[in-house]
């Protein structure tokens, strides 16, 4: 793909632009940090596959609290400067992994309870 305003900034020579990918868990385990600074988003599930890969990820502080599932994830301020974020991608490490409720965003769990969702309302039942 080619981005004449990235070109133009001379990102090309920090990264490389990647097509549609299936292996994108694969890429994030080769990965050491995700630094995510974002002035607004919705519920970046980025994060949330980051996170289950083993990535650590720096975010900006506006990104909701709903995808922290482990001390992968730290916040930063979206008004500190570029150097603040890179000094502290250099500096953080992990040693172990923890995780709290990241089994909540298991695909066969969601597939099971959508399943059962519309047999209910399919039954009549949708209160349930």
């Amino acid at each position: 793909a080619y981005f004449p305003a990235a070109n133009a900034a001379g990102f090309f020579i920090f990264y490389h632009i990647l097509s549609d990918r299936t292996d994108i868990d694969e890429l994030m385990k080769i990965m050491d940090i995700l630094i995510f600074p974002s002035f607004s988003e919705g519920v970046p599930v980025t994060l949330v596959e980051a996170q289950a890969a083993g990535l650590k990820c720096i975010v900006s502080d506006t990104i909701t609290k709903e995808v922290c599932y482990s001390n992968l994830l730290k916040y930063k301020s979206i008004i500190d400067s570029p150097n603040d974020w890179a000094r502290e991608a250099l500096k953080w490490s992990v040693d172990k992994i923890n995780y709290c409720g990241i089994e909540k965003w298991d695909l066969k769990l969601i597939i099971k309870e959508l399943e059962d969702r519309y047999t209910k309302s399919l039954k009549g039942d949708i209160n349930e």
